[in-house]
């Protein structure tokens, strides 16, 4: 996976993930608006053929868009370790 940001202004970036597609940009796009700071987020994919998604971040300006990308990111990251140490404790 690639990341490439695009800032737009002070509170506002675009984040482009290449190699990535509606999974990993709807999942993140709803824990980014988990972030206390965080006006909007929301994602777009620009062309269909293409392999990758654009997040846009837009902040109130208490925390940069690369900040909350990052933040959300680590929420998600130990949401998904809990949920496979509860799968490997209670499957198989």
């Amino acid at each position: 996976m690639e990341i490439i940001e695009k800032i737009l202004n002070q509170n506002s970036s675009e984040f482009v993930f290449k190699g990535e597609d509606h999974t990993l940009a709807n999942i993140l796009c709803s824990e980014l608006r988990k972030v206390q700071g965080v006006l909007h987020s929301g994602y777009r994919i620009p062309h269909p053929l293409s392999n990758e998604v654009v997040v846009y971040v837009q902040t109130d300006g208490s925390i940069s868009p690369k900040q909350a990308v990052k933040v959300a990111s680590d929420k998600l990251v130990g949401a998904l370790s809990e949920l496979m140490n509860l799968v490997n404790t209670h499957v198989g």
